[in-house]
């Protein structure tokens, strides 16, 4: 088991690894990007009963964590209280005051990360607007990024961008991506 913990736009690496430092966690491994996997350090703690994983996932352009071991939901819980993260209201948030494409693009991937494992309306109702985006490469962007959770409640916004988007590119990557919905 393990608590997924999404670091918000100024938590850089360097800025994790400092805290990391400062907490006093040791850096275990560091797995470079390649086409098959993010890039990833890992960090022990708690004499090696815990761990952090810290992954740059590039597609959703997001960073997050992998809390595991030992009290993983405290240490998680003490994370999102000592370190600027995002959850998912924070993400619809950025989504509903998002005004230029690139912060639409930036909010569908904090959108799909910080998605939980069931359906949110708030969430759905983000990527739906977010669908309307004026801007093709936007609206591919979301495509991909509601993908990640795939949820079934996705499932008929995708079908509609499917049929009725004025750009074939766009018909076309949400048929792609259609057979990803429950």
């Amino acid at each position: 088991m393990s608590v997924r913990v999404v670091l918000a736009p100024e938590m850089t690496r360097e800025r994790f690894e400092d805290a990391a430092h400062a907490f006093g966690w040791m850096l275990y491994t560091v797995v470079e990007e390649s086409d098959e996997h993010p890039y990833e350090e890992v960090w022990a703690l708690n004499g090696g009963t815990s761990a952090v994983h810290y992954y740059e996932d590039e597609t959703l352009s997001t960073a997050f964590l992998l809390v595991m071991g030992d009290g993983e939901r405290e240490l998680a819980h003490e994370i999102v209280h000592r370190w600027p993260t995002i959850q998912a209201a924070g993400a619809v948030a950025l989504a509903r005051a998002a005004g230029s494409s690139e912060e639409r693009i930036r909010a569908a991937g904090y959108l799909a990360s910080t998605a939980p494992p069931a359906s949110r309306p708030d969430v759905v109702d983000a990527f739906d607007e977010l669908l309307s985006a004026d801007d093709p490469a936007v609206r591919r962007f979301v495509l991909e990024a509601a993908s990640y959770p795939a949820w079934p409640q996705l499932r008929p916004l995708v079908e509609r961008v499917a049929a009725s988007d004025p750009e074939p590119a766009v018909r076309t990557a949400a048929q792609q991506v259609l057979p990803d919905f429950g």
